[in-house]
């Protein structure tokens, strides 16, 4: 099995089914621990599935996968921020 990886970034819908869609991707599996966007609404888990699959792409949500970024004490970026 290949795994292929894409993040949303500040795409429109229907040019990330296009790029999944020319890479014949089937199956999209969301790893995101949160399955949201403020800022790109049309990610939501509430929106995407229905809209891969009207482009028959499968959505599945496996927020095991992910997680959310926990810093390290010692790390040199505890200055970022989500």
């Amino acid at each position: 099995m290949t795994v292929w990886t894409i993040g949303h970034g500040t795409r429109g819908v229907d040019e990330l089914i296009g790029v999944l869609a020319a890479h014949r991707i089937a199956r999209l599996v969301d790893v995101r621990t949160v399955p949201r966007s403020r800022h790109n609404p049309q990610f939501n888990r509430d929106r995407m599935p229905g809209d891969l699959e009207r482009a028959g792409i499968i959505y599945v949500h496996m927020p095991g996968l992910g997680g959310l970024r926990q810093p390290r004490p010692d790390s040199v970026n505890t200055s970022w921020r989500n």
